[in-house]
């Protein structure tokens, strides 16, 4: 996936690899430089950024937003989301041998 940068009058004020980056960025430069944030929202840019790195249900989430606060506000809940599916749970709770074989086998109930 190509990188996003955030650019403010010609220089690099940001840059996101992933979307969790994305929206840690564009979280600090609403603090730091909010029109650069809202000048990206505006334009299209984070949308088609979405798009093209393999995310076209999140852009058309966030296409009709305008306000910077209402796209941080989606990507922040479509991106939180992605932490808590069954695919990203640590451990099954269950125990496990590390030893194989017939003799070695726990039993569960």
């Amino acid at each position: 996936m190509e990188p996003f940068y955030f650019k403010s009058y010609d220089r690099i004020v940001g840059k996101a690899e992933t979307y969790a980056e994305l929206l840690s960025e564009m979280k600090r430069l609403e603090n730091t430089d909010p029109y650069c944030v809202e000048y990206h929202v505006r334009e299209g840019h984070i949308s088609t950024w979405l798009k093209v790195s393999g995310r076209p249900d999140l852009a058309v989430k966030i296409e009709g937003a305008k306000d910077p606060k209402v796209v941080i506000n989606i990507l922040d809940e479509e991106i939180g989301k992605q932490g808590h599916g069954p695919q990203h749970r640590k451990g099954s709770g269950g125990q496990h041998s590390t030893k194989r074989g017939p003799g070695n086998r726990r039993e569960m109930h």
